[in-house]
């Protein structure tokens, strides 16, 4: 049997897949390569001036860009994969913000300086530049796509 299997990102591809009929079951032998399965990789930047910088790139299997546009939600938490953090990055030094976007476009803001929906840019990878002037504040970068949260390292501002 011949599937044709097309998803988000990825030209449509043809695989065989081996299946047997049990009663009361199907049971589906095979597996399908996950190199066109879209996953989110981060870079975080070096502070500067009280900025860091952090690239969210979708991917394929961690190594081939996907040059398309993604809406991906992305907030900022206390520890990885968890719930928004209450505290945003003040703005202060050489940002009014404390969440700048750049090289993609905030769709929507769910939460000031802290959670928003995201559209990437064509070749499909945004960057959010968080500036705070306080060395208390370690934040994690998360972003969902497709259900699946992704976690940066831990961002920390030095004094």
């Amino acid at each position: 049997m011949f599937i044709l299997i097309s998803a988000l990102f990825v030209p449509p591809k043809t695989y065989a897949i081996q299946y047997e009929l049990v009663p009361g079951n199907l049971l589906v032998r095979g597996a399908i390569a996950n190199d066109w399965v879209p996953m989110i990789t981060f870079t975080v930047g070096a502070e500067s001036s009280d900025n860091i910088a952090v690239i969210i790139k979708i991917t394929r299997s961690e190594s081939t860009t996907i040059a398309k546009s993604a809406l991906i939600r992305i907030w900022l938490s206390d520890t990885a994969g968890a719930a928004a953090t209450s505290t945003a990055p003040d703005g202060s030094g050489t940002a009014a913000n404390g969440w700048i976007t750049s090289d993609g476009t905030e769709f929507e803001e769910q939460t000031g300086e802290i959670k928003y929906l995201i559209l990437t840019g064509s070749d499909g990878d945004v960057t959010i530049t968080l500036n705070d002037d306080d060395a208390d504040n370690d934040w994690y970068v998360n972003a969902e796509l497709d259900g699946i949260v992704y976690s940066s390292t831990v961002i920390s501002h030095a004094l």
